[in-house]
């Protein structure tokens, strides 16, 4: 059900303005409108802007500090709160000196790969007088620029030079050039311009051999993990203790930025305000009463007229009894409908789990569907989980009640019990089948086109209704000819009906023509078929349900032993039916969206949400 909404003005001293804002954040259900006419003459209020900035870039910080606090539990610890610029400069302390120790650590890590590798190449002549050597590492993909060097190496040396290469993995390449000392100049230089990096060892074991390189990195690399460790310690004690402070900061920033929104929406002389909204027509009386409490004789309330263009724009907020209320989570995908127009929850809330348990149409899936979601509703305090649960125990009981119907439990297995179909057998009846989903279809796609009329015509949008009066005709016109060559209707009527539907179905054809013109005049009753045909989908998606249980119990079946047999079911029937959930949950969704909502135009008249001025840490109790 759409609220009914009631437009208010409000006037006041001007210096009351803030006071107001902060009164009606605190009751809730307000929410403040920009005024286009000008009642009084403006005088910006030229700190406005500058306050609001101040204020984001407050938030965004206060953002930034917990994004890098991690997760943490939001609960009040013993200690007080830092101030923002101190917690904000120890935070990126820790963030920066994490970073770096991490940095090290891979660096050095590398660097003890290669040494480890060079090494051996390196100790025969680490001491040596005559000699140097010089490493490198480089990508295993470098073996051509590898090539060039050692030509160029061979050119300036003379080729007295030693060059040896190892691949240490998928990353990384080691090589060691041995070469006279006095051409160390010259082939350093070559080595600088080949783009293959030389090993230069950190600068705290600069000047060491590479056997004590090597031992210090590793007494390095032992140390790190501990320091990285017990920074990162530290910052979750921090964010322990201060992140409570830091989520209440965030609510507090983000109700006073709110309150600065509105207080610019506002119109304001040297000395008066003006501040427009809208309010739940039932919450008037209680925020008039209140108003005149909180500001007596100060603040003068003024319940507005609303024209048909306010009509139209008039926030939306839906507010619907427990058992339909859930569904509302299914339409939050879409814009909420215009004011004007209508909430199709209570119809989704019918339909859904009508359609849904029709195609599964099972006693034992229904009885499995039930517990997991009753467990769900009763264990979960999260109103999303408790509301999908709430829709599940639907769908699980319209489920069990086909299942019932027609005489499945886990597909055959119920026969075993004595279960019969007390309306029909799935397996065999399938043109009853197929009839009850497409009158389902008729039924649905009929009511949308008469929700259509009944709008239509009480907004004044007269040829949107007539449209769909000319569509019923064509359909039913359709409809009553169809029965009347298959013999579904009796003999001494045949001649009549026939007249009548022949009737109908030419009427509504040039009336749609007349008013939709002479093509799509022709498409829309194809396009209404096509949609009615779509209800086949419960008829194709619930017979594939129907053979998957009976698959499952074959698979079963075809083992000798009863309790492999028994397990052997089990195993294909939780599979089947994991698999086979899906369709449901699309199919009937898809024909509410596609098909029926179509019909009364759902989604070319979109309204806009109901967005009161309300505390942060209250949000979402007014739906």
């Amino acid at each position: 059900m759409i609220v009914r909404m009631r437009k208010l003005l409000l006037l006041g001293k001007k210096g009351l303005l803030p006071s107001l804002l902060n009164f009606l954040q605190e009751e809730g259900y307000f929410q403040v409108e920009s005024i286009e006419e000008n009642h009084l003459p403006n005088y910006p209020d030229t700190s406005h802007s500058q306050d609001l900035s101040e204020l984001e870039a407050r938030l965004a910080k206060v953002n930034s500090l917990l994004a890098s606090l991690g997760k943490f539990s939001p609960q009040k610890s013993e200690g007080n709160p830092m101030p923002l610029e101190d917690l904000e400069s120890k935070v990126w302390d820790l963030k920066n000196g994490i970073a770096k120790k991490e940095e090290e650590l891979a660096f050095l890590s590398s660097y003890k790969k290669a040494l480890d590798s060079l090494l051996p190449l390196m100790k025969k002549i680490e001491d040596s007088d005559r000699f140097s050597a010089l490493g490198l590492v480089s990508s295993p993909r470098s073996q051509r620029e590898l090539l060039k060097l050692k030509e160029s190496l061979n050119s300036v040396t003379q080729g007295n030079f030693q060059f040896q290469a190892k691949l240490v993995d998928e990353t990384l390449l080691v090589a060691i050039v041995v070469f006279l000392k006095k051409d160390e100049a010259k082939v350093k230089q070559v080595v600088s311009q080949s783009g293959i990096s030389e090993l230069v060892l950190p600068s705290f074991v600069e000047g060491l051999s590479a056997r004590e390189a090597l031992s210090e990195i590793q007494k390095r690399l032992n140390e790190l993990p501990g320091q990285i460790k017990s920074l990162k310690d530290e910052l979750d004690r921090l964010a322990q203790s201060q992140g409570y402070y830091l989520l209440q900061m965030k609510g507090d920033l983000i109700d006073q930025i709110e309150r600065e929104k509105a207080k610019a929406l506002a119109k304001s002389s040297n000395f008066l305000f003006l501040l427009a909204g809208w309010s739940p027509e039932d919450k008037v009386p209680d925020l008039e009463k209140k108003i005149e409490e909180k500001f007596p004789d100060q603040i003068i309330l003024e319940r507005l007229e609303l024209s048909e263009k306010e009509i139209h724009k008039a926030p939306v907020l839906l507010k619907n009894n427990k058992v339909f209320k859930p569904f509302q989570l299914l339409l939050g995908i879409f814009r909420p409908p215009r004011y004007d127009r209508i909430d199709p929850t209570p119809l989704v809330a019918i339909f859904y789990p009508l359609f849904f348990g029709l195609i599964i149409g099972d006693i034992g899936y229904g009885i499995v569907l039930l517990g997991l979601f009753l467990w769900a509703f009763f264990k979960s305090k999260r109103e999303v989980i408790r509301s999908i649960s709430l829709i599940g125990i639907l769908c699980s009981a319209w489920t069990i009640i086909f299942g019932i119907l027609f005489g499945e439990f886990f597909g055959t297995v119920g026969e075993s019990f004595g279960i019969h179909p007390l309306l029909l057998d799935r397996m065999h009846d399938l043109t009853p089948f197929l009839i009850i989903a497409l009158a389902l279809g008729v039924i649905q796609i009929f009511l949308g086109f008469f929700i259509e009329v009944f709008l239509s015509f009480k907004n004044r949008e007269k040829k949107e209704g007539f449209e769909a009066i000319f569509m019923v005709s064509w359909v039913s016109g359709a409809l009553i000819t169809l029965f009347s060559i298959t013999g579904l209707i009796p003999p001494s009527f045949k001649m009549t009906s026939t007249f009548v539907g022949l009737g109908l179905l030419f009427g509504g054809w040039i009336g749609l023509i007349t008013v939709r013109g002479p093509v799509m005049g022709i498409i829309e009753p194809l396009s209404v078929t096509g949609n009615i045909l779509s209800y086949a989908r419960l008829f194709g998606v619930g017979i594939s349900a129907v053979y998957l249980a009976f698959a499952a119990n074959t698979i079963g079946g075809l083992f000798s032993n009863v309790f492999i047999a028994v397990i052997i079911t089990l195993i294909a029937h939780v599979i089947f039916f994991t698999l086979g959930i899906i369709s449901p949950v699309v199919q009937s969704a898809r024909l509410h969206f596609v098909e029926f909502f179509s019909k009364f135009k759902y989604h070319e008249h979109p309204g806009r949400e109901y967005k009161p001025l309300i505390k942060t840490s209250r949000k979402g109790e007014q739906a």
